[in-house]
C-alpha cells in the first residue's frame, strides 16, 4: 500500500474508477486521481490527472462522500451535492448537462 500524500487526517474514503476522493476527519472534501468531467470538483481547473489530494470547490462541510463515475457527498444537515459525469441525469440536474465540474 501507498501512503496519500500530504498531512491530512482522513475521516473516509471512496474509490471511483479512476480517481478517488476522500473527507478529513473536519469534513473538508478532497479528490485525486484522473480529472474527466468535473469527477474531482475542483471547478473550471482543466482535466488530467492529480496525483496529490486536492480541495473540492465550494467550501462545504461534508458527513459522507461516495465516488464512482460521478461523486455525491452530503452534509449533516441532510444537503446532497453531486459533480461529475451526468449523462444520464445520474447527477440530480438536467439530463442536457453532461457534466458538473463542482458541487
Amino acid at each position: 500500500p501507498a501512503r496519500v500524500a500530504g498531512d491530512h487526517e482522513w475521516g473516509m474514503v471512496s474509490a471511483g474508477n479512476v480517481y478517488t476522493c476522500a473527507l478529513t476527519t473536519a469534513g473538508a472534501a478532497y479528490c485525486w486521481g484522473r480529472d474527466l468531467g468535473g469527477r474531482l470538483g475542483r471547478g473550471g481547473s482543466a482535466s488530467g490527472d492529480v496525483g496529490t489530494p486536492t480541495p473540492v470547490a465550494g467550501g462545504y462541510t461534508f458527513a459522507e462522500i461516495r465516488a464512482d463515475w460521478h461523486t455525491c457527498a452530503w452534509t449533516a444537515d441532510g444537503m446532497a451535492y453531486c459533480w461529475g459525469d451526468n449523462e444520464h441525469g445520474e447527477l440530480g440536474v438536467p439530463a442536457d448537462a453532461t457534466e458538473c465540474e463542482s458541487p
